[in-house]
């Protein structure tokens, strides 16, 4: 089975390509830190298990905004990448949703230690994990998919908590999860719309 290591270039637009790393080439890990040492230009980061490629030292330096290409000189160098900003950068929803987590999960330890309710903290547990899961993955083009399944989580808790505040009218447990669950389904759904 062939491994993969992911290629990230420096001063493009362009964020990630795969890249196979020098054993599966037939070369030996020295070979592939002498080849890298022989070129300014990539970089081995063995914690991000990455290898950094540096556009601009292609002879090109590239410039752009917004969805606009740039020019450069020497071999090119290309510019601009989308408005929404830098690829890598954690999505605005991030800290909302870890902090949406601690709160169900304080709940369900709350339920169950209040009134023994193994079904308040297992249900409430599972569904902190999710969100904290989620959370940690809104990163990129991949916050879309950790944006919907955080979104389909607040429907859920929002449409059951609202069920048993019309019914017990408390609004400790029910009403304030009922609550904050809708309003963290609606700023999902604006971030996945917007």
């Amino acid at each position: 089975m062939l491994a993969t290591r992911r290629c990230t270039i420096v001063g493009c637009s362009l964020r990630s390509a795969p890249l196979r790393p020098a054993a599966a080439l037939g070369r030996c890990a020295a070979t592939a830190s002498r080849s890298a040492a022989s070129r300014p230009w990539l970089s081995h980061q063995p914690l991000q298990n990455t290898w950094v490629v540096n556009a601009a030292s292609f002879g090109g330096s590239g410039s752009g905004s917004g969805s606009s290409g740039g020019s450069g000189g020497g071999s090119g160098g290309a510019g601009g990448s989308s408005s929404s900003g830098d690829d890598s950068s954690p999505h605005r929803m991030r800290p909302w949703t870890l902090a949406y987590a601690l709160l169900l999960a304080a709940g369900g330890v709350m339920a169950y230690v209040k009134k023994g309710s193994t079904k308040s903290l297992t249900s409430a547990g599972g569904a902190a994990l999710i969100l904290a899961l989620s959370a940690r993955s809104m990163v990129g083009p991949a916050a879309k998919g950790s944006l919907a399944v955080c979104l389909a989580i607040a429907l859920l808790l929002s449409v059951i908590m609202c069920g048993r505040y019309s019914r017990t009218r408390k609004v400790m447990p029910a009403g304030l999860t009922a609550g904050v669950s809708l309003a963290m389904a609606a700023a999902y759904l604006g971030c996945l719309f917007a």
